[in-house]
């Protein structure tokens, strides 16, 4: 079942294209709708039904097509009628022009996109709206879905040329923050085929959106703090750095395995670093929209806090938060400032919330 996925892919492209283009646009039944249909291959791919994923994928895309094809029909039509094109460009006037002739199609389409987005999304522009909704052929989602798909049957070529179709239509995705999910996979999938060079700028693709890893000030900064021997106190240093992405984290463990594999110590810590500052500020930022009262002091105080919190120590885990934390406090020591490594240690050894890290600490701790 593996060159038959693509060619099963063709047949259903095809099929579906003569589907589309050979009538007059027809709006999808409740069940045809594209979302609805990627569901079903999503699920049909979790329980390992590869092939109906694939088929169900396709079908998503070519509802996607009709759907903007019906989509286009019917603003088209609307925006030929003279009372809607006297209402102007302003949204909430055209909408209300619409409800007054009774062009419940049209109305319902834009009252999408409005509840979806907001009209401010479109600087209150009903062309806006209409270029966005007329513009959305493309289903990165589903492309991505099939990488998946090829992925997992050893397809390697085919999935890589449907992650990075779908990467390439990011700015088209429903959920903006799918595409590290997409970036997440191509690295995968690079460092599993050794692609070294692939994996490393697919990684660095997540952080470049990230603008505080991308100011050279800030991380130069850090990383000179870190080398000197007598540096701030781990406390301050969590409290002096406190910014980064969520979705960068993961990137930078990857990327610190990946430099000291290749015997890059500096930039090793340097990502290492950023990912800690990142994971520690996305941490206190849901203690503190839990408890307004709440404010770091001490990393000691952090992790007591954290141990209240099962979701988040457990975050922690399935993250690698913690013994990224031990790790460092070894990196650190190995550029020479043992003292910001052996305050780190002891920090560890008291309150890390994992216990086998906890232990491990314990042990290096000079007394």
């Amino acid at each position: 079942m593996k060159r038959i996925f693509y060619f099963l892919s063709i047949i259903v492209t095809l099929f579906c294209c003569v589907a589309v283009y050979s009538q007059t646009p027809q709006k999808l039944k409740t069940e045809e709708e594209p979302w609805r249909v990627l569901e079903k291959a999503r699920l049909a791919y979790k329980s390992g039904n590869y092939g109906d994923a694939l088929r169900l994928s396709e079908n998503a895309k070519q509802n996607r097509i009709a759907q903007c094809e019906w989509y286009t029909y019917v603003l088209n039509s609307a925006f030929h009628v003279s009372s809607i094109q006297h209402a102007g460009d302003d949204i909430e006037k055209v909408l209300a022009a619409l409800q007054e002739d009774g062009l419940r199609d049209a109305k319902t389409i834009l009252d999408y996109f409005v509840n979806m987005y907001s009209a401010e999304y479109f600087n209150n522009s009903v062309a806006e709206l209409r270029a966005f909704a007329e513009n959305r052929r493309d289903y990165p989602e589903a492309e991505y879905l099939i990488g998946k798909v090829y992925q997992i049957e050893g397809e390697y070529d085919f999935a890589y040329r449907y992650y990075d179709k779908a990467w390439k239509l990011a700015d088209k995705l429903d959920v903006p923050d799918e595409k590290y999910d997409i970036l997440y996979s191509m690295a995968d999938l690079a460092i599993m085929t050794g692609n070294e060079d692939r994996y490393e700028k697919t990684l660095l693709l997540v952080l470049n959106s990230d603008k505080t890893f991308m100011d050279a000030g800030f991380s130069n900064s850090f990383s000179q703090v870190l080398s000197r021997p007598k540096s701030m106190s781990p406390d301050r240093f969590f409290q002096m750095y406190r910014s980064g992405n969520v979705r960068s984290v993961l990137a930078c463990y990857k990327l610190s395995e990946f430099y000291a594999d290749h015997g890059e110590k500096s930039k090793s810590l340097t990502m290492l670093a950023y990912g800690m500052i990142a994971a520690t500020n996305h941490i206190s930022t849901i203690i503190s929209d839990r408890d307004s009262d709440y404010k770091y002091t001490t990393l000691r105080d952090f992790f007591v806090e954290i141990s209240k919190y099962s979701d988040i120590v457990q975050w922690g885990i399935d993250n690698g938060v913690w013994e990224h934390f031990y790790d460092f406090a070894l990196k650190v020591s190995e550029l020479g400032n043992e003292n910001f490594s052996q305050n780190l240690f002891l920090i560890l050894s008291e309150c890390e919330p994992e216990e086998y890290w906890r232990t491990a600490a314990k042990k290096l701790v000079k007394r």
